[in-house]
């Protein structure tokens, strides 16, 4: 699992469409493209990979071949659900597979920048993802 985690306020310009454009841009976008290049390093270079900032502490675990990976892209995109519930009436980021990018209010579809399905979680989502119960 790869994770990005990034965590933007949401800006009132008084227009929700450009809002809604510059946090997906700082949280969403962002974050897949930091996936993206986080999978391709973990993949082309599996022996350099590190658990610190200073690459000193290496992963202490053999990751399997680049064909045999199975990796899952995580972006946790925190900010937007107060502002989502003001707009909607519902405190969620929305999935539809069919949008792409910021096409839609509050809405994660396919996002260019990941080349490939990334998911989205928001602050309501990651906790009730990584609960024990």
């Amino acid at each position: 699992m790869i994770f990005s985690d990034k965590s933007c306020g949401y800006t009132d310009s008084g227009d929700p469409l450009v809002d809604w454009s510059r946090w997906y841009s700082e949280s969403i976008a962002k974050s897949a493209h930091q996936i993206e290049q986080a999978e391709r390093w973990v993949r082309n270079y599996p022996d350099n990979v590190f658990l610190d900032a200073k690459c000193t502490e290496v992963l202490p675990i053999a990751l399997p071949a680049s064909d045999m990976m199975r990796v899952h892209r995580i972006c946790v995109a925190i900010g937007a659900l107060d502002r989502a519930e003001i707009e909607t009436g519902r405190r969620a980021l929305k999935v539809k597979p069919t949008v792409k990018n910021d096409e839609e209010l509050f809405t994660v579809g396919k996002i260019d920048e990941a080349r490939g399905w990334v998911h989205v979680f928001d602050e309501n989502t990651l906790a009730t993802l990584m609960s024990p119960s």
